[in-house]
């Protein structure tokens, strides 16, 4: 029998009967009372063994009643399973309170060894063979020979089931199928398998079961998940195998030719694990080389802009030794000896052209009037311009500082009376040229 984890966290033995040899050393029903505190409630243990049923189904139409032989039958789940769905059902066992609790639920039941009970039994008889979790307690020798009796009781196209501890779980392997003390040695599902082949079987299966729902053992099928390869093989397999007969009964039995479903074993569960961590590895990497193309772009770029400082800073520094050449200059010049001897015609020229525009715009506004009393009087009009066509350059001069003038008074009405923006102007604009003018009319546009 075989101690296994289920979803809900007991220990569970799916498990049949000791040996001769066990018997000897249980005193006092200790073995009934193992099974009862590990095994788990009867229900647990058909709906497990339910899934032979559509396996065996067929059989009813190659031998009616189809008879079946259970190989240490236990509590007896599989022969209540076997009576429920139309098939006669016989159990052996050796364990005394097994047997009496088999009999008071109105099974047929007897005590004998199971291989003796095989050898009893007439050729092409049984149509199954069940031997749930017992090969793991027979001498191999004994296990041999189990299953070259089971093959020649059969009738043909009869099927032989032998359930065991599958050591592809690491779990049960190491640990857990040591827990039942009359257990011998795990079976390798390709060795018991062989040994039915080696037997005489037509067709032989293996089939893995009781594997715990996948949230159970992993949180996120995203990530390669250890408990997958350590818990996500099925603690218990079965060897299902099928005796020769006519093509018409092997055609009969069409769950032989579908293909083995692999995805329970050690194999399958190390290849997925071994994929993810690819899988980790190839999008690491793709990650990495990703990483290290923008950090390539973060140093171009950091080198960039290193080159750019280091160019301005040459540029600033340079502007700056500029600077101080000119104002070490133009600090030789102020104080030099010229400068100052020539501080008072500087200040005279200033004088001087300040006097000189004064005058010109005096004059400007003296000839306005004059141009305009002239204008008014046609005699005094016609004197002055027979007077002036003897001068020409002086006539031309004083034309245009007339128009110069009309344009300034139109300009002047064109600038806007925003008196925020234009507080600096003197009330009387005839004091300013027309370029100041203009000027100033930009300077009142912009703000």
């Amino acid at each position: 029998m075989i101690p296994h984890e289920n979803p809900d966290r007991l220990v569970d033995f799916t498990s049949r009967g000791p040996t001769k040899q066990a018997i000897r050393v249980m005193q006092n029903d200790f073995y009934y009372r193992f099974e009862q505190h590990f095994r788990g409630s009867r229900e647990e243990i058909k709906r497990r063994q339910s899934v032979y049923l559509p396996i065996l189904e067929p059989l009813k139409t190659i031998q009616s009643p189809s008879l079946t032989l259970d190989l240490g039958c236990g509590r007896g789940e599989w022969l209540e399973l076997m009576v429920e769905n139309g098939f006669s059902a016989q159990g052996v066992d050796l364990d005394d309170a097994m047997l009496q609790f088999c009999a008071e639920q109105g099974f047929a039941v007897r005590k004998a060894d199971a291989l003796d009970c095989l050898r009893s039994i007439p050729d092409a008889t049984l149509s199954v063979v069940s031997g749930f979790h017992i090969a793991e307690h027979l001498p191999f020798e004994t296990l041999q020979s189990l299953i070259v009796e089971a093959l020649r009781a059969l009738i043909p196209g009869g099927i032989l089931i032998l359930e065991t501890p599958n050591p592809e779980n690491l779990v049960v392997g190491s640990c857990n199928f040591y827990t039942d003390p009359t257990h011998r040695a795990p079976l390798p599902p390709h060795l018991l398998a062989y040994l039915g082949e080696d037997a005489g079987f037509k067709r032989i299966k293996v089939l893995r079961l009781n594997q715990p729902p996948q949230e159970w053992y992993s949180n996120s099928a995203e990530f390669p998940s250890l408990s997958r390869v350590i818990f996500g093989v099925g603690p218990d397999y079965a060897i299902v195998a099928q005796k020769d007969a006519a093509p018409k009964t092997l055609a009969a039995l069409s769950w032989f030719t579908e293909p083995e479903d692999g995805s329970n074993s050690l194999s399958r569960r190390i290849n997925e694990f071994d994929a993810g961590l690819l899988e980790i590895q190839q999008e690491t990497k793709r990650a990495q080389s990703e990483q290290m193309a923008r950090m390539d772009e973060i140093l171009a770029y950091q080198r960039r802009t290193e080159e750019e400082i280091a160019r301005l800073t040459a540029l600033w520094e340079e502007s700056k030794r500029v600077q101080s050449e000119q104002m070490a200059r133009l600090d030789a010049v102020m104080n030099s000896r010229s400068w100052r001897i020539t501080a008072p015609l500087r200040k005279a020229n200033m004088l001087f052209r300040h006097l000189k525009q004064k005058i010109k715009l005096h004059i400007r506004f003296l000839i306005k009037p004059a141009y305009e009393y002239i204008k008014a009087h046609h005699r005094l009009r016609t004197l002055s311009l027979a007077v002036l066509s003897k001068f020409p350059r002086s006539k031309e001069t004083l034309l245009r500082i007339v128009r110069g003038n009309e344009r300034s008074a139109d300009k002047a009405q064109n600038i806007p009376t925003n008196t925020g923006s234009l507080q600096f102007l003197p009330d009387n604009l005839d004091d300013f040229s027309l370029c100041a003018l203009e000027i100033f009319q930009i300077i009142a546009k912009e703000k």
